[in-house]
């Protein structure tokens, strides 16, 4: 089949939209430049009948020119409706885009990609909703040391948000919990233990954080750079990546803020698809992160460990658990810790 006019699908409600207002401009035109034509016909007559030199020849030619640019005008949204009914019926255009360019039919069109958007979203909530409770069955499986601590990650000590100890603890306003809800407070919890105090646990920092402000659900951006809280925990926080679109060049960027930070023995805590983790320290070119919701420490496929480099780091993290189609990519917010000097 011949197509001609390939990108005139009618796949989606914004081409249809298109091709129904350049019918609706025809059809204005072929009322409004006609009517204009006439008046000035009518003003082209009165002219002459009121001037001193009538001058009829000259008139009628005037008018009959305005007369048959008028039929002409008047004609061609037929003459491009055939045309189109033609190309249609041979198929020379891509589906019956013209002839389905109709209000009722763009209405419909936006309504049935409306309800597609909403089963997506749907499927997407589904999906890690789903993901959440395999991580939380898996979670359940691990055998926790008896101590204050979930593990020992050399310098660090590793917190699970899924700890039977606290993961069904409320978090701020009694909303979620810490094995739904709390992988950004066990994330600073891991801070706090490492540079203020290692008797520290997440349920030791929750009424410090929500005291913040900090409304419950997973925690909010800002919450985590608050300086009251900071300044409990003898802390300085700098954001070194906001919430932006993520191009290749931020890519790199970031790669090297994340290893100029690490490199001066300050910590992080990553946004990542969904998640709250930490890059803990760095030996090398290798890179420790600590995961609060996953129990595995094999340092592969996002799980808490060592990584070779910083780019096994971020290929590890960037679609963390597929969950690319419902959030941004890669790391998308980054700040950095250290103990504040006195």
């Amino acid at each position: 089949m011949i197509q001609i006019l390939e990108v005139a699908t009618c796949d989606n409600a914004a081409t249809l939209e298109t091709l129904l207002i350049v019918k609706n401009v025809l059809t204005i035109l072929r009322i409004v430049i006609p009517s204009i034509l006439v008046i000035m016909c009518m003003v082209s007559v009165v002219q002459n009948v009121t001037s001193d030199k009538v001058d009829n020849g000259k008139m009628m030619k005037k008018i009959s020119h305005k007369i048959i640019a008028a039929v002409c005008i008047f004609l061609v949204p037929s003459i491009i409706n055939i045309a189109m009914h033609i190309a249609e019926g041979i198929e020379l255009t891509n589906d019956n885009c013209w002839s389905m360019a109709t209000k009722d039919n763009v209405d419909m069109k936006k309504q049935t990609e409306l309800e597609i958007s909403n089963e997506e979203k749907r499927q997407r909530v589904e999906k890690i909703k789903t993901q959440w409770e395999e991580d939380l069955k898996a979670a359940k499986k691990v055998k926790y040391s008896s101590g204050s601590n979930s593990g020992e990650m050399g310098d660090f000590n590793l917190f699970h948000q899924f700890d039977p100890r606290w993961g069904s603890t409320p978090l701020c306003n009694n909303y979620g919990a810490f094995s739904d809800s709390g992988c950004g407070y066990t994330s600073f919890a891991m801070i706090v233990n490492h540079f203020y105090d290692q008797s520290i646990t997440p349920p030791d920092v929750l009424p410090n954080i929500c005291s913040t402000g900090e409304d419950g659900g997973a925690i909010n951006d800002a919450t985590l750079v608050n300086s009251s809280l900071l300044n409990k925990y003898n802390l300085e926080a700098n954001v070194i990546y906001g919430r932006n679109n993520i191009s290749t060049g931020d890519q790199e960027k970031q790669k090297e803020m994340v290893v100029e930070e690490l490199d001066k023995g300050n910590s992080l805590i990553v946004l990542i698809p969904g998640h709250y983790v930490v890059f803990s320290q760095k030996q090398g070119d290798r890179i420790q992160m600590l995961n609060p919701g996953m129990s595995g420490t094999s340092g592969q496929n996002g799980e808490s460990g060592w990584y070779p480099n910083v780019d096994a780091l971020y290929e590890a993290t960037y679609n963390y658990k597929g969950r690319c189609s419902g959030w941004q990519c890669g790391w998308i917010y980054i700040i950095s810790y250290n103990r504040k000097e006195n």
